[in-house]
């Protein structure tokens, strides 16, 4: 959107929907409510709104992410350099926690299958990927069996949720390191590597321990924000897989 009507985009939502461009798709949160008892999983709904394709609203069904992934509960979405359109997930077909990934065509959304080649993160969120260091990041919330219910401290303590970061290899697809964040970094949500391509850190934040974790080759670091005041920064020293520069 542009700033009081100058620039590039258009002057607010309404400006946009008047002298835009119709959109063409539009992606769906479609989240069962727990207290239904519906064994049916949460998905992503892809729409085509385009009247003028050839797959004129085509829905991408759960059973295809199920039957071909072994995957539930979509989550981050982000397009590929290749074309081809990637989603994070949470859980399997019983809610529990399993965090892989599904890859869909980029022209027909047809699903494709698994990103991954071997074995899944113990849990599944959001992720970015850095492919100047062969590198991809994702992090952990929890079993959707567990969220659906509703947060419960004690299911903290029982390790049902997450406090790692899972680093795979981009080219290969294969999941190389888990790092353990500890008791201030639980509940990792969103994940990004600095803008510059050419940068080796990234930060992820921790949604329950309230601090923001950066990450590089050689060290892990996180500012604790104890105080509206300021905020303290602690340094660990640990080794994190990333490939040297291609």
């Amino acid at each position: 959107m542009a700033c009081c009507g100058k620039g590039p985009g258009y002057a607010s939502p309404m400006d946009a929907m008047k002298n835009g461009p119709r959109e063409e798709i539009v992606y769906i949160p479609c989240i069962i409510p727990p207290q239904t008892e519906n064994p049916r999983p949460d998905y992503l709904a892809t729409v085509n709104v385009d009247p003028k394709s050839e797959n004129y609203s085509k829905v991408v069904e759960p059973s295809e992410m199920r039957d071909k992934a072994g995957l539930t509960v979509p989550h981050s979405t982000h397009c590929l350099a290749s074309g081809e359109i990637m989603i994070s997930c949470m859980g399997d077909s019983d809610g529990n926690n399993k965090g892989g990934f599904v890859v869909l065509d980029g022209e027909t959304f047809e699903m494709k299958g698994k990103w991954e080649r071997g074995e899944e993160a113990e849990f599944g969120y959001d992720y970015w990927y850095q492919p100047y260091f062969n590198i991809m990041v994702s992090t952990g919330w929890a079993a959707p069996k567990t969220f659906k219910q509703g947060f419960n401290p004690a299911d903290v303590e029982k390790g049902l949720y997450g406090n790692s970061l899972y680093f795979w290899d981009w080219k290969n697809r294969q999941l190389k390191q888990t790092l353990p964040l500890g008791s201030d970094g639980l509940i990792p949500l969103e994940i990004r590597f600095m803008h510059d391509p050419e940068k080796a850190i990234g930060f992820v934040g921790c949604a329950l321990s309230s601090t923001i974790k950066m990450f590089s080759q050689k060290e892990v670091s996180y500012h604790s924000f104890v105080q509206s005041s300021g905020s303290k920064v602690i340094k660990q020293s640990m080794e994190v897989f990333l490939s040297e520069k291609i």
